[in-house]
C-alpha cells in the first residue's frame, strides 16, 4: 500500500521505459458505445469528488483471443486524488457476478487526474489481470475527443504494460457506433 508521503512524491509515480519494444498483434476488443457511454457516467460520479476511480470491461472472447465487451463492471474501490484501490474481495464480488453469463476481464478501466496517460509504478504494481487490456482517462475520466486520442491503452507484453500509440489503439480498440447496448454489474454496494 502507497502511504500519503508517497502519495505526493510525483517521483515515485514515473517508470523506467520498456527493455523490449511492444509487438503489434491482430488482436481487436470491440467495445459498444454504450459501455463507453456507461463507463463515463460512472466515472462523473468519481470525478466531482476529484478522486480516481476504476470499473472494468467484461465480455466474451473468440478461440483467437479477440474480445467483445458486454457489460462495466463498477466494484467497491477505495477514490484518492492519485490512485484507486480495489481489494481482491471486490475483485471476487465481479468475478461471482459476472461468472454465471461466462463473461471474463477484458479490461481494467481507471481515471487519471491530469492530462498524463501513461501507467505508473503504482498502476503497474496494482493491475489486476496481465491477460487484459488497462485503459487511462485522464482527467478523473472527463475526457472528450475522437477514439481514442487522449486515451491511454495499454497492453502487457514483455514483462511490461505497454502504452499503444493513437493509431494502434484505434485498431486494438475499436467502437462500435452502432451498438449502444450494455450491462451493468455494480457490485459497490
Amino acid at each position: 500500500m502507497i502511504n500519503d508521503k508517497e502519495e505526493s512524491d510525483e517521483s515515485a509515480l514515473w517508470r523506467l521505459p520498456p527493455q523490449i519494444p511492444y509487438t503489434n498483434t491482430d488482436l481487436v476488443l470491440k467495445v459498444p458505445l454504450g459501455i463507453l457511454n456507461l463507463t463515463m457516467q460512472i466515472f462523473q460520479q468519481y470525478s466531482t469528488r476529484r478522486v480516481e476511480s476504476a470499473c472494468f470491461w467484461y465480455g466474451t472472447k473468440d478461440a483467437i483471443g479477440n474480445g467483445q465487451v458486454i457489460a462495466v463492471a463498477a466494484p467497491r474501490q477505495y477514490n484518492h486524488w492519485g490512485h484507486y484501490r480495489v481489494e481482491s474481495d471486490s475483485v471476487a464480488a465481479m468475478a461471482e457476478a459476472t461468472r454465471a453469463h461466462g463473461w471474463k476481464n477484458l479490461s481494467q478501466v481507471h481515471t487519471h487526474p491530469g492530462s498524463a496517460i501513461e501507467h505508473s509504478r503504482y498502476d503497474d504494481a496494482h493491475a489486476n489481470s496481465r491477460r487484459a487490456l488497462s485503459l487511462v482517462f485522464p482527467f478523473y475520466g472527463q475526457w472528450r475527443g475522437p477514439w481514442p486520442q487522449g486515451m491511454g491503452v495499454h497492453e502487457f507484453q514483455n514483462d511490461y504494460w505497454h502504452l499503444l500509440s493513437s493509431e494502434y489503439a484505434s485498431i486494438r480498440v475499436v467502437i462500435d457506433n452502432t451498438n449502444p447496448k450494455a450491462h451493468l454489474v455494480d457490485t459497490r454496494k
